[in-house]
């Protein structure tokens, strides 16, 4: 009998390395450093300040003409959503989309307060 070689040990798998398909030395998912806040409080800043405008200066610019209100219900929080949408598409941008969807929820306590305030008997 003719005496073989022991197999090899088997060796150890390499590691999987992560796919980059951006350019080098950017991630989508980074994260924005401290100008998140600042770009959030943009975001909810600007969003609280087109409500203001709309719903309180505007009040009887667009409720004097026939469906003008109507329009401007459905106008002013899509333009926010829409805004969201563009700038989640960008990363440094990220934190103002989400200010400025969370002013939606702001502006319908300021559609609401104005309701009162000219509607009140």
């Amino acid at each position: 009998m003719s005496e073989t070689d022991p197999p090899p040990p088997p060796q150890e798998p390499k590691p999987v390395m992560p796919l980059e398909y951006g350019p080098p030395g950017t991630r989508s998912g980074a994260p924005q450093g401290g100008n998140a806040l600042l770009r959030y409080l943009a975001g909810l800043g600007a969003g609280v300040a087109v409500s203001l405008v709309t719903w309180d200066l505007g009040w009887n610019t667009f409720f004097a003409h026939p469906g003008g209100g109507q329009a401007a219900l459905l106008v002013v929080p899509g333009a926010k959503v829409v805004g969201t949408i563009v700038s989640m598409f960008f990363p440094g941008w990220r934190a103002f989309g989400a200010g400025l969807l969370s002013s939606i929820a702001l502006g319908v306590l300021i559609f609401f307060g104005s309701c009162v305030y000219h509607f009140r008997g």
